[in-house]
């Protein structure tokens, strides 16, 4: 199964809706899609970064499940970006 992080700070309610299915159902494996501007939305918190890293991070160490960049066009943007600050 995979679910996308569609906002910077998804609420404790959806995420208590994670444990949840996990619960019920032991052996599913969901791969989160989390999106990077969790880390660059100024108002998310550094705690609350901390907390949903945490977070992910347990379901990967105790569901086996998996992290993966929502937005990997993100990434190409910063990499074209510093390209370019490069000197030619």
């Amino acid at each position: 199964m995979t679910t996308d992080w569609d906002s910077a700070d998804s609420q404790d309610s959806i995420l208590r809706l994670h444990e949840k299915l996990h619960a019920g159902h032991p052996g599913l494996k969901i791969t989160h899609f989390f999106g990077p501007y969790t880390f660059t939305d100024p108002a998310v918190s550094k705690a609350r970064q901390t907390y949903l890293a945490e977070w992910l991070n347990r379901l990967r160490a105790t569901y086996q499940d998996e992290i993966g960049l929502a937005y990997p066009s993100f990434l190409q943007l910063l990499l074209i970006l510093y390209r370019r600050s490069l000197p030619l």
